[in-house]
């Protein structure tokens, strides 16, 4: 390499800062004289070349073919507002949150906070995590919705498409045993199922209870010494609200009332579904049958809620949010139970359910209600016709939900009076 290409690639450079502090005797170790992150760190300022660092750079330029680099005199010149600097700063600013304990390890996000709100050099940083942020997390509650509702709506047909496929496969011995497995089962979702905690507290629910968002109102405690009977209204299209509360531990129910496990109720015949039924039960999900209800409140202690949509399948096709339709005629079933067990009756409400959807309704008499009876009273699910939003767009129309606040509210004191006793 000839001298001239040599010169291009260690021509020292000298950067001027008349506002610079000198600060000497800072350095001492070897380096190229370009700005010191180490003596940056320990100083915080910038500053100016000393003499010595003068002398040595003016001694490496004329003998640039034995070139080596100068000892670092601690004194390089750094600009202010660089990223070195800001570096420095976020460094300084952060440990010092550390040392009083304002911040955590773990909490990476915090100490974003903590930084774009104590130094103005690193102001950009909290708010562009903040905002990536963001959208990321709208993003994960536009595809918690998504999943919620091709679960309630795809998941059991493909199960069923799943299990038929296999008995056509090499595969066919895994329906086999699943079937021989099931029947010793079958008395499962009778007997309080078999919910997963581990999936009761999934982050997915958490998203998907702020898409919308879902809040839960505690009026007043709960006796952990007591079972309890939660009639649920309205029922709506999917029952979200009274899913996300009491199916999940997305509204953090058991911290709200301590001691208390709830049941959510739904058709027999979802427990007929291979795969789906394990699904449903993992949710902690049980039958509303007679045997489940006597099962849960006299056979297992105390400190059980059976939570059940009361509607069911006839409330949803009435659902509007014009108006609040509630079916009760010929359901009073469970306040019959909870007078045979001495339960206490809690009427709860979701104020909300019936907005998150626009349904089509059909007027009693014409040939499309026929049918929806028809297919209620054949497998006890009415197929409701409904719009919601889009799923790359709110305006648009699509499967999602509308974006409405679901508060759900009890009268958790009512209670059930038995030969002047109260219950």
């Amino acid at each position: 390499m000839s001298r001239r290409m040599m010169s291009l690639f260690y021509r020292p450079r000298l950067q001027p800062a008349p506002q610079a502090i000198p600060a000497p005797g800072i350095g001492g170790h070897r380096g190229p004289l370009e700005p010191c992150l180490i003596c940056l760190t320990q100083s915080g300022v910038s500053y100016k070349p000393s003499e010595a660092s003068g002398a040595a750079q003016a001694t490496a330029t004329r003998s640039r073919d034995h070139y080596r680099p100068p000892r670092c005199t601690g004194v390089p010149v750094i600009p202010q507002g660089s990223a070195a600097v800001t570096a420095s700063q976020s460094h300084r600013v952060g440990a010092n949150l550390f040392r009083s304990g304002a911040l955590h390890a773990c909490r990476p996000r915090s100490l974003m906070a903590d930084l774009s709100g104590n130094d103005r050099n690193t102001d950009w940083i909290g708010s562009k995590v903040d905002e990536e942020w963001g959208m990321w997390r709208e993003q994960l509650k536009l595809l918690s919705a998504l999943h919620w509702i091709l679960t309630f709506l795809l998941l059991a047909p493909a199960c069923v498409l799943l299990m038929t496929y296999l008995l056509f496969t090499p595969f066919w011995s895994l329906p086999v045993v699943y079937c021989l497995w099931w029947i010793t089962d079958w008395k499962t979702p009778e007997r309080g199922g078999r919910k997963s905690q581990w999936m009761s507290k999934w982050g997915l629910w958490r998203h998907f209870r702020g898409y919308f968002p879902v809040k839960l109102l505690k009026t007043t405690d709960l006796d952990p010494n007591q079972n309890y009977i939660f009639g649920c209204h309205p029922h709506g299209i999917m029952s979200i609200g009274a899913f996300c509360n009491f199916g999940t531990e997305a509204t953090r129910f058991s911290k709200a009332f301590p001691g208390i496990k709830t049941f959510l109720t739904t058709l027999n015949g979802n427990f007929r579904i291979p795969l789906f039924r394990d699904y449903l039960m993992a949710a902690g999900i049980c039958s509303v049958n007679n045997s489940s209800i006597d099962y849960l409140l006299s056979r297992i202690g105390t400190g059980n809620a059976v939570v059940i949509v009361v509607g069911g399948a006839a409330e949803a096709l009435n659902c509007t949010s014009k108006e609040h339709i509630l079916t009760l005629k010929n359901r009073k079933g469970f306040i019959k139970k909870a007078l045979t067990h001495g339960t206490a009756l809690v009427p709860v409400y979701s104020f909300g359910e019936n907005e998150i959807y626009q349904q089509c309704l059909f007027q009693d008499g014409g040939w499309k209600r026929a049918v929806q009876n028809l297919f209620k009273k054949w497998i006890g699910f009415a197929p409701c016709v409904f719009i919601g939003r889009g799923i790359f767009s709110s305006t648009s129309k699509g499967i999602l939900p509308f974006r409405r606040p679901i508060t759900t509210v009890g009268l958790y004191s009512f209670s059930v009076a038995i030969g002047g006793e109260t219950w």
